[in-house]
């Protein structure tokens, strides 16, 4: 189980450290299409090795996909109606809430990722595998291996506190958003988790997560949406 938690630790830092170079040297000044290739490759490479690594520990695979515990009190869906309400109503936010934004409206979320956002063609087809990227890898790591190893690391942790553990590192790894970023896939993070255990699957924080992501590939710029003037070229 060591090995496992040196596994996740280093992958946040990793996330951590790399966050840090890419903003000192300007989020802004580096190409798109440099972002992308990074973010797939090490997103996979990262899957790769974490299922390398639970073959030579000899887990088994389903305990990385599936959740077979307790849904334990602090919980947020306590009920199938309160998780399906959930659902429906978190794929309505992250999906039309982003068409719906209005002329003039300068929103500060979309300034913080708009070095990454795609504006062409091009770069909206390798974001939709970037999304799925992120749905599947993020979920393995974040959701699927991290639960598993606080489940089993040798002290009983209640179920609230080990997605809290897992949320907070979830938010880490996304360190370039800054801390109000942070705290916001932090929360994200949880209701995955919810999500998670409630189903028992990581089939559907996967797709969530997919819809989170994928709602830029076919979002107009935000930036004339808000109505701020630029003349900068998206880079390729």
């Amino acid at each position: 189980m060591i090995w496992l938690a040196i596994f996740l630790i280093g992958t946040v830092t990793y996330y951590i450290v790399s966050d840090i170079q890419l903003m000192k040297k300007g989020l802004n000044s580096i190409p798109r299409a440099s972002i992308y290739r990074s973010l797939l490759t090490t997103q996979w490479l990262l899957v790769f090795g974490l299922l390398l690594l639970w073959w030579l520990l000899d887990f088994r695979f389903e305990d990385l996909f599936y959740y077979n515990g307790e849904v334990a009190a602090g919980i947020v869906f306590e009920n199938k109606e309160m998780f399906l309400g959930f659902l429906v109503g978190a794929i309505l936010v992250v999906v039309i809430l982003p068409f719906l934004m209005k002329k003039g409206r300068n929103i500060e979320a979309f300034e913080k990722i708009d070095f990454m956002l795609p504006k062409t063609i091009g770069q909206r087809v390798t974001f939709f595998f970037i999304a799925v990227t992120a749905g599947v890898c993020e979920e393995i790591i974040f959701r699927g291996a991290t639960t598993y190893l606080l489940l089993n690391i040798g002290v009983e942790l209640p179920i609230w506190a080990i997605g809290v553990i897992g949320a907070v590192l979830f938010g880490l790894a996304h360190w370039y958003q800054g801390l109000s970023g942070i705290v916001t896939t932090g929360l994200i993070g949880y209701a995955m988790f919810n999500l998670y255990v409630q189903t028992g699957s990581l089939l559907v924080p996967m797709l969530l997560h997919f819809l989170i992501d994928v709602k830029f590939v076919f979002m107009p710029d935000w930036r004339k949406k808000a109505g701020v003037l630029h003349g900068e070229i998206a880079k390729s």
